[in-house]
């Protein structure tokens, strides 16, 4: 069963419908209607509106000030920030840590399919690289070597 939620957005967004393309190899996604459109608000049907709100207060602010492209674009950008900061704080531990094989499996489990969401409005990035940085320092926490005293307070 997909979850659903009406919400108020401007009505150019309703026109980032993919149907025309998905799942179709020989079509290119120049098929879909253009963002530009009416400023006015519209009632939007939308499935992202069931996750955990956190992200969204994260990334919404640009669209509230920006309701245009170049407000999607500073959220896509928001979000890559915050993804990117997680994923750098992980490798940063593992390597304070001086273990080689944190730092190979922070490179190893950061996919390009993660980085690729890293980049778009897309709350799958935010749990992805958070993930990432609560694994690696969970991890570093029972490890059987002891860690320096100030990166142990860090973590805990």
């Amino acid at each position: 069963m997909v979850q659903v939620r009406f919400v108020e957005a401007p009505a150019s967004l309703d026109a980032l419908d993919p149907t025309c393309f998905a799942f179709q190899s020989g079509i290119s996604a120049s098929c879909r209607p253009s963002y530009e459109g009416p400023d006015s608000d519209k009632e939007i049907v939308t499935t992202a509106g069931v996750s955990p709100p956190a992200y969204y207060a994260i990334v919404g602010g640009p669209l509230q000030l920006v309701p245009s492209l170049d407000g999607l674009y500073l959220a896509r950008l928001i979000g890559g920030v915050v993804a990117a900061a997680l994923v750098a704080t992980a490798v940063q531990l593992a390597a304070a840590a001086r273990s080689r094989f944190l730092v190979v499996a922070v490179a190893v489990s950061w996919t390009p399919m993660a980085a690729s969401l890293a980049g778009v409005v897309n709350p799958s990035s935010l749990e992805l690289s958070a993930g990432v940085l609560v694994w690696v320092s969970g991890l570093l926490l029972v490890r059987p070597h002891p860690l320096p005293p100030w990166l142990e307070r860090r973590l805990i």
